[in-house]
This record gives C-alpha cells, sequence and structure tokens, in this order.
C-alpha cells in the first residue's frame, strides 16, 4: 500500500546548542541500550466505536478520509518509528507519540506529524523554514525555546501521491490546555507569566535577530511545555496497551482513533515554554499584508496595511 522514501533535512541546529544555557530537561537525559524490536499492540475490538459516530478529524467541516493517510497504532514507519498512540489531529495532520527503535537513548520517544496529502501553503511555509532554521548555527539563549525539528520522510502511497512526516521531540501540552486546566476563567500566576516572557522573547529575538523570520502565529495554542517528568511518556504507551484507546473501524484499511492525553507531570513539575508551528513563517525582511493571524491578534498597522 505504501513505500517510503526519505526527505532529507540537515540536523537542526542540536550541535551547537549551549547546554549550560538550555533549561534542564529530564526528558532529555540518556542511558544507553540496544536497539529494540516493534512491540505488540492490541486491536482494540472491545473499545470498538459505532460506524455511524464522527470521531476526531471525520469531524472537520470539510474532512476528506483521502487526505489523510491510515496510521495504525504499532505501525513502523521509515524503519524505525513505531507508532504508540494518537495525541491529536487537525485540519492539515494527526500527531502520534512514536518510538525511535534505532536509537541508543533512553527515553527513545519521539512525535510524528503527519501532513495530508495535498500540499497546503502553510505546510510549505513549515518546510521552507526549517529548511532555512537548519542552515543556520547559532548559540543564541532563544534557540532551545523554538521548536526544532529531529527528522522528516515521506510517505508514498500505491496511487504516487504522498504525506509529509515531521519528526519532533515530544512535548507536554500547549499553554492554552494548561489554561483550561484550572476552567474557563482562569489565569496564569504573574510569576509564570514572567517566566514564560522571558523565554518567549529570547525565542524571538533569536527569530528576528539570527534568522530573520517572523512567526506570525504567536498565539497559547502555539507555545508548549517541555517535558519534565519523562515519566509521561512511559506511562502513555502502558495505558495504551493496557487499555486501548476508543477507536472506529472504517474498513479493512482505516481505522480513526480517539486522542489520548499525557498525564499531568508529578509534583507540577512543568517544563520551559516552546514557540511551535512555523506554518505562518515568513523568512526575511519584505512587508507583508497577507491574512496571517485572527483580527484579534494582528497589530494595528497590518489591519491599516500602513507602514
Amino acid at each position: 500500500m505504501r513505500s517510503l522514501r526519505v526527505w532529507v533535512l540537515p540536523p537542526i541546529l542540536t550541535a551547537v546548542r549551549p547546554r549550560n544555557r538550555r533549561p534542564p530537561l529530564r526528558g532529555t537525559r540518556t542511558r544507553l541500550h540496544h536497539a529494540s524490536s516493534p512491540r505488540g499492540y492490541a486491536i482494540g475490538a472491545e473499545n470498538a466505536l459505532h460506524p455511524s459516530q464522527s470521531v476526531e478529524e471525520e469531524t472537520l467541516p470539510h474532512y476528506d478520509p483521502d487526505e489523510f493517510y491510515p496510521v495504525h497504532i504499532g505501525e513502523v514507519f521509515n524503519g524505525k518509528y513505531q507508532v504508540v498512540g494518537k495525541l491529536g489531529f487537525g485540519a492539515h495532520s494527526t500527531v502520534w507519540l512514536g518510538r525511535d527503535m534505532n536509537t541508543n537513548q533512553v527515553p527513545n520517544y519521539v512525535t510524528l506529524k503527519i501532513c495530508t496529502k495535498t500540499p497546503t501553503e502553510s505546510i510549505d511555509r513549515e518546510i521552507l523554514a526549517y529548511r532555512h532554521l537548519s542552515s543556520l548555527r547559532s548559540s543564541h539563549p532563544g534557540l532551545p525555546h523554538v521548536r526544532g525539528l529531529l527528522d522528516s520522510f515521506e510517505v508514498v502511497r500505491s496511487d504516487g501521491s504522498y504525506h509529509r512526516c515531521f519528526v519532533h521531540q515530544p512535548l507536554h501540552l500547549t499553554m492554552w490546555d494548561l489554561q483550561r486546566l484550572g476552567g474557563t476563567s482562569a489565569t496564569f500566576p504573574q510569576g509564570m507569566v514572567k517566566s514564560a516572557l522571558r523565554y518567549l522573547l529570547q525565542a524571538l529575538d533569536f527569530l528576528h535577530t539570527e534568522a530573520n523570520v517572523t512567526h506570525c502565529d504567536i498565539k497559547l495554542s502555539n507555545i508548549m511545555l517541555t517535558v519534565e517528568d519523562e515519566g509521561v511518556l512511559t506511562d502513555f504507551e502502558d495505558a495504551e496497551r493496557q487499555h486501548p484507546c476508543p477507536r472506529k473501524i472504517v474498513d479493512h484499511e482505516r481505522t480513526i482513533y480517539a486522542s489520548r492525553s499525557f498525564r499531568l507531570p508529578r509534583n507540577h513539575n512543568w517544563g520551559s515554554p516552546v514557540l511551535c508551528n512555523l506554518g505562518e513563517a515568513r523568512i526575511g525582511g519584505s512587508y507583508s499584508y497577507e491574512e496571517i493571524q485572527p483580527e484579534v491578534y494582528k497589530a494595528l498597522e497590518i489591519i491599516m496595511q500602513t507602514d
């Protein structure tokens, strides 16, 4: 049904990141181990949802099943990334937690973002942004707070169409999700806001002064927190293996899975913020009056189309 072709990007700035400047990430500690084999996952037939029920990406207004690659939990991509469970979905992608079976590091989890097959301007801009960032060499303290790319490849289907896949380091949840944990009217403590702004301003300073990139879509849902309690990753996989998520079996090829959330970190050990989603990013210093943000977030000069 599919074949793989590697879509190569150079490693993105990892070699020059100054460790003494980067906030401590317990999730990045490593221990040597041998490359692993694929693990077995339950089919989960006992959790099958009714065929008439719309699930996850099926609820999107313009959902086209042929646009989304039919990922299966337990499937192995690019010969080394095994899908562990579903993290979420969007209009142009689904996102999964996976294991890198070839790494010599523990934890060996990654995030797989598998895009829809029809190219979109957002996906194309994201590719250009990663290619541009990967060409830089920097020790800027804001660099660790811009999400990087670990790997990328394409899944080619039998009809010749393909799906781009981005491989990232796992992150926990968005600032928007964190705010919702406190209720719809919750606000962040002043200390947390000050700390988050410090890191985000460093990220923007790196993008603006060294990368010459404008993000164009800064909002709480595009700011994620690093994984400080690495146990949330192993617990996620254990939960999927012991209690398979609900799923809708469409046919012999396609199953729509329900997303699963990470548990909360122990001792409220939230990580530091990382600016994500470069799908609206613009490279270079030219003026642009394109529709790039919701009205509420637009700068006045963009609304008025003035310099």
